[in-house]
């Protein structure tokens, strides 16, 4: 049996990997080689990072006390809150009464006005205003998607097509199309790109495993509704991937709404909850239809409330079936009849989390005095440079690369199509893997946070590993809810070209470090020098111990 974990050929690997799987470069020490101290990176990249030299203060001011001297590389998992922000929202709240909006006392009038004033600044933030859109404030971000799902007008003349990678939240909305009769199934990036270039393929080129009409119990209803309307059919993706960092085009969105006849509308759904908090968005140049954002992921707190921005013309089909609080304007009890507000009240439920709406106002105070987020993107851009070129050569003694990384950082285009974040694999001097949760685990002992598996994003992340769904699916069935040892999975496949399968050992999730707007320096430097202090020529025969801890259980996402 070959296993990946100890020490399976680097050439079987580079088969089974993407694409854009990496394992390239020249020995480093990084210890010693002046080319990647601070020095030499302010002289760089000193005109785009920093903020204009106040980063370290801004770091120790906001988030340094917290920290403790560790780095901190998980903002894609969520923003660290700012202390100025804690301390401007203790002070609001300890001078001012806020009442329930639904009121009309000075109190709730106070909370209406401020709610008011998160959605106009939010909406300004990308670039729409609120004649042409609406900020639909919700739970979460996933709660957002819950409501679009729920909402979209389905038919069995309708399609869901989505990216194979997407957020479980994305995906999930297929359950519901399907409750509808709906055709669903994923597309690769490259089936997506030649569906948008041929305008005679009607229909998205799915990969296997989805469904034409999977479940339509609701399907009947849907026909009669639908008799005299368009159909509408929904594509959606991430602006940035959230597993590797691979930002997809925005021009997509025009591309797809551009495949609508008279009878059959295109709408689409952008996520743009891990590209929003690093990169501008602006929704006149980028007209999506609904856009999906979460706000702890955006300024840290509050962690309670997410927006779905809808575009007027997105608003008009949907069809939200519950009604309650203040969605409504008037009802009546005993006769089925009541008037709906206009949205974006219409599509929210009872009364708003409003004094988590209230902080929003200062993350978004945050984000100006960096200077808007054109010069976030400057900052963790230069971050996200040093970082890949710090570990891409990092090698054991004989050679063999010590990391692979997933992702598009060595695409000309760089800059466009890779966000700032680092996912990767820590390989042997042999090719195998080690254990993505123990060298977690080992990460944080050593002041160094990550995220590890796939990051809820399952289709990205099996692509990446080499992994085929209907593998994992079979593999999950023989765990009966024990997922402790969820992390390698045994699969067949021929090793050699013509030659005989072979039983592999291949892992089920690797290791993500993701940059944010108070990354510094520092914290790419503290985890190059981990991989080296602790992963350079390390011994193979240990792969599931660690010395940072016991392995704790893992909540798969």
């Amino acid at each position: 049996m070959a296993v990946a974990r100890s020490g399976l050929p680097l050439l079987l690997f580079l088969v089974l990997g993407t694409a854009f799987s990496l394992t390239i470069g020249k020995p480093k020490s990084l210890s010693t080689d002046a080319e990647f101290s601070k020095e030499a990176f302010l002289k760089r990249y000193g005109h785009d990072y920093g903020y204009d030299g106040r980063i370290d203060e801004l770091f120790e001011r906001e988030i340094g006390n917290r920290l403790n001297g560790s780095h901190y590389l998980d903002n894609t998992g969520a923003a660290l809150y700012w202390n100025s922000q804690v301390e401007a929202l203790s002070r609001d709240l300890e001078t001012h009464a806020f009442g329930n909006p639904h009121s009309v006392n000075p109190p709730s009038l106070l909370t209406d006005a401020r709610v008011d004033s998160a959605r106009r600044r939010l909406l300004a933030l990308f670039g729409a205003d609120e004649t042409t859109h609406d900020l639909v404030l919700t739970r979460s971000g996933t709660g957002a998607l819950n409501l679009l799902g729920d909402a979209f007008p389905w038919t069995p003349e309708s399609t869901y097509a989505f990216t194979r990678a997407n957020h479980n939240s994305v995906l999930g909305i297929r359950s519901v199309a399907g409750q509808y009769g709906a055709q669903y199934g994923a597309l690769s990036e490259e089936g997506a790109e030649a569906w948008l270039a041929d305008p005679e393929m009607r229909h998205p080129p799915f990969l296997p495993g989805g469904s034409e009409h999977a479940g339509p119990r609701r399907a009947r209803a849907a026909a009669a509704e639908s008799a005299h309307r368009p159909t509408y059919s929904l594509f959606a993706y991430p602006a940035r991937d959230n597993y590797d960092g691979v930002m997809y085009p925005l021009k997509w969105v025009q591309a797809v709404q551009a495949k609508s006849t008279p009878g059959h509308k295109w709408k689409v759904l952008l996520d743009a909850a891990a590209f929003a908090p690093t990169a501008p968005l602006n929704l006149t140049e980028t007209p999506a239809d609904y856009v999906i954002l979460s706000f702890y992921k955006l300024f840290g707190l509050p962690t309670g409330v997410g927006a779905l921005i809808v575009r007027r013309e997105g608003a008009a089909p949907l069809r939200k079936a519950y009604w309650g609080g203040g969605s409504v304007f008037l009802a009546t009890s005993a006769l089925d009849w009541h008037h709906r507000r206009l949205p974006p009240a219409s599509l929210e439920d009872g009364t708003l989390p409003f004094l988590d709406i209230v902080a929003l106002q200062y993350g978004l105070d945050a984000f100006e005095r960096l200077g808007g987020i054109h010069a976030i993107k400057r900052h963790v851009g230069t971050l996200a440079a040093h970082l890949y070129d710090r570990v891409r050569g990092l090698r054991h003694s004989n050679g063999a690369p010590l990391l692979r990384v997933f992702g598009k950082h060595e695409d000309p285009r760089r800059a466009e199509v890779q966000a700032a974040t680092l996912n990767f694999e820590i390989l042997t001097p042999r090719g195998g893997v080690y254990s993505y949760r123990t060298a977690g685990v080992e990460a944080a002992a050593a002041g160094v946070y990550m995220r590890l598996g796939c990051t809820c994003n399952p289709g990205a992340c099996y692509a990446a590993l080499g992994v085929r769904d209907g593998e994992v699916a079979d593999f999950a069935a023989t765990k009966h809810d024990n997922w402790t040892d969820w992390e390698w999975i045994t699969v067949t496949r021929g090793v050699e070209p013509g030659g005989a399968p072979e039983q592999v050992v291949l892992p089920l999730g690797s290791i993500r470090a993701s940059l944010g707007a108070l990354s510094r320096w520092e914290d790419v430097d503290a985890l190059a020098r981990f991989l080296e202090a602790k992963y350079v020529d390390r011994p193979e025969g240990g792969g599931g111990e660690t010395t940072g801890g016991p392995i704790p259980p893992i909540d798969y996402c």
